[in-house]
């Protein structure tokens, strides 16, 4: 899954590019609580958009 979220790292770039999504009515979630909240084994990487842009790889337990 492909998600955006605000840079660990807090810089601008990344900020910048969650915002203007979020402006339009995105809804930016924690998809972390949520893979852990039901159950799921996962691996997070950044792929791009300042460190903004995240991919999961989850699967079940």
């Amino acid at each position: 899954m492909l998600d955006d979220d605000y840079p660990k790292d807090g810089n601008v770039g990344g900020h910048l590019m969650v915002r203007l999504p979020k402006m339009s009515g995105v809804i930016i979630k924690d998809i972390n609580s949520l893979l852990i909240k039901h159950g799921f084994d996962y691996q997070e990487h950044t792929v791009g958009g300042f460190e903004s842009v995240y991919l999961f790889v989850a699967s079940k337990q």
